[in-house]
């Protein structure tokens, strides 16, 4: 178990002039969250103990799922390709505390090690990933790509998005 800068637990509610999107009425699509710190939750909890308004629902996808459908579309292995050698830059700043770290949406294990997903369609590509990141809220739009490997990642995450919010995914 690891605290962040917010400490042990910390309430997340709308406040005015909000200085972190976490505390704003704001709808946010899907993210994972911290990515800008060195070593990346795996996992958080949240509850809810009291919640006065409407809406506020979480929602989960299955990243992995979304990839191996990116994976079928007539693009799909060049869209994973950029996905997995381009890197995203995630960054945080606020009340003294800044944090930077660069990632591909998409990170590969060891040569030699896999993971076996049988049910998946594409399992040979599967089962080289490690990780997946995506956290759009903070990203730091510094682009360090030629403009067309900007372009290849742009359509490639693009085409991540949708599937992440089509029908059966969440």
């Amino acid at each position: 178990v690891q605290n962040t800068f917010y400490g042990l637990t910390w309430d997340v509610k709308s406040v005015p002039n909000a200085k972190n999107v976490a505390y704003t009425s704001r709808h946010l699509d899907f993210h994972m969250d911290l990515l800008y710190m060195t070593e990346a939750p795996k996992i958080q909890l949240l509850h809810c103990l009291e919640n006065s308004c409407a809406g506020g629902e979480s929602r989960f996808a299955d990243t992995f799922e979304a990839i191996d459908r990116l994976l079928s579309q007539p693009e799909g292995p060049g869209l994973y390709s950029a996905l997995g050698n381009f890197e995203i830059a995630y960054s945080y700043r606020n009340d003294g505390h800044h944090y930077q770290k660069n990632r591909t949406t998409i990170s590969h294990l060891p040569i030699g090690i896999r993971h076996y997903y049988h049910n998946a369609e594409n399992f040979h590509l599967m089962s080289e990933i490690r990780q997946i990141y995506y956290s759009p809220p903070f990203e730091h739009h510094e682009p360090k790509l030629d403009a067309r490997n900007l372009k290849a990642v742009t359509k490639a995450r693009r085409m991540f998005e949708d599937i992440l919010q089509s029908d059966g995914m969440a």
